[in-house]
């Protein structure tokens, strides 16, 4: 007979996600028992999801089976995925659900009596047109956290726009603050407002609202701006603004090109330095070094000396290749390091170590074993499916002494634990059948 919603309540009592069979084995991190439903898409919402799943969190990444998330369609491709989607998708589970069908929605909502946080990105609106809102998930599970992340926020002239990074940055005034010499905007290589502005403030509200829940039981909606968090990085030149009544000059302030001693200056073949002798005790040991120790007293940050000295500067520079200045940085402690691409950044001893930190090959007392070239070293006894190699993206950014934080393996294919999950919400096989068969899950 056709399945309808009341055979979904009629299954296996919902066992202890943390006990499950099918959940991951035993995985360090100090979000381990959080359950997430992760509805995001693209980049901000999935980064924000993949940094919980590396620290513990199972965190489930629900799709629809006919239109999954966006970046899965995004090249290149490595094995048949996105390589975009793996780098955002990691240590998550998949589960193929149809969210536009009544039995979708209540599958939905028994995971939402399982869980702790729904992570979603859809634009205000959207997850009440469907029945999935924070109002109707609360009165299933009160403690549920609804971090609902877009560009403009839940309320407001312009929540209801469309946008991606640039469009943040631009009506936050961050785009205004970096410029050319024609004062033209100059446009990022990477997405500032997606991340900084997007999944740090996703994960930053997150923690505070199961804070306040540990404190009460009570959960609650996290609305999260990336115009609004974005604007924080201007906190700055916002307080100069305020303070003179005058706007920021591209190029003039004392950390965007007013003073010679904190800018990038290319070498003899071509590579750049970045110089941050800012107080007078590293700009002293640069000079030293450099060979220039009467340089010593050109700190006055009036424009006229900062334009001599930059030129000077600029001279100084020509005259060496890039690795010889960078030993110069290194033996003289001051502030002076190479600008790397992201070649020599992945092969970096530096970086090389600090992705072995916490490593299950390592311990928290003795910290890193050093050799964990793409982050992922793996003891078959925590992780589930060793990552796959290069297709782990960048490592989570943390470091816990007592809880490590590492990936648990590799972005999902769509609708890779689908059955698990249902059956951990007690939906038998029979049932998952028919569901199969009418298109609501995959």
């Amino acid at each position: 007979p056709p399945l309808v919603m009341s055979d979904l309540n009629s299954g296996l009592p919902v066992p202890d996600p943390s006990s499950n069979e099918s959940s991951s084995k035993q995985i360090r991190g100090p979000l381990q028992g959080l359950r997430v439903l992760d509805l995001s898409r693209l980049l901000p919402g999935p980064l924000a999801g993949m940094m919980m799943a590396d620290m513990g969190a199972d965190v489930i990444k629900i799709e629809r089976p006919d239109e999954p998330d966006y970046v899965r369609h995004y090249p290149p491709f490595q094995d048949g995925q996105s390589a975009y989607y793996l780098a955002l998708n990691r240590s998550k589970r998949s589960l193929a659900l149809n969210t536009r069908s009544p039995q979708g929605v209540e599958i939905f909502f028994k995971l939402v009596e399982t869980a702790d946080v729904v992570l979603e990105s859809f634009r205000p609106g959207i997850l009440d047109s469907l029945g999935m809102g924070y109002a109707e998930a609360s009165k299933r599970n009160p403690g549920i956290i609804y971090a609902s992340l877009t560009g403009y926020g839940q309320s407001g002239d312009y929540a209801d726009r469309a946008g991606h990074d640039l469009n943040y940055l631009g009506y936050s005034g961050v785009l205004s603050l970096t410029t050319d010499s024609g004062g033209h905007p100059i446009q990022p290589g990477l997405q500032i407002a997606d991340i900084a502005g997007g999944s740090y403030p996703a994960l930053a509200g997150i923690l505070a609202a199961l804070w306040y829940r540990e404190k009460t039981g009570r959960g609650q909606q996290v609305d999260i701006s990336m115009t609004d968090a974005v604007r924080t990085l201007a906190v700055l030149p916002f307080a100069e603004y305020e303070a003179s009544g005058q706007l920021p000059v591209p190029g003039r302030g004392p950390l965007s090109g007013g003073l010679a001693t904190y800018g990038i200056y290319r070498c003899r073949d071509g590579g750049f330095m970045a110089l941050g002798a800012l107080e007078p005790k590293f700009w002293l040991r640069f000079c030293q070094a450099a060979g220039v120790p009467d340089w010593a007293n050109r700190l006055v940050p009036d424009p006229d000396t900062q334009r001599a000295l930059r030129s000077d500067l600029e001279t100084l520079f020509a005259g060496r290749d890039r690795e010889q200045w960078a030993a110069i940085g290194e033996k003289a402690d001051c502030c002076l390091s190479p600008v790397l691409d992201l070649s020599e950044v992945d092969a970096n001893p530096h970086f090389r170590y600090r992705r072995g930190i916490g490593s299950p090959e390592t311990t928290p007392q003795t910290g890193a074993g050093g050799g964990a070239i793409d982050g992922m070293l793996q003891d078959p006894s925590l992780v589930e499916t060793p990552p796959q190699a290069g297709a782990g993206g960048v490592p989570i950014p943390l470091h816990f002494s007592l809880t490590p934080a590492w990936p648990k393996h590799s972005a999902p294919t769509l609708g890779k634990d689908t059955q698990s999950i249902l059956n951990e919400i007690g939906i038998n096989e029979y049932q998952q059948d028919e569901l199969r068969l009418l298109g609501h899950i995959r």
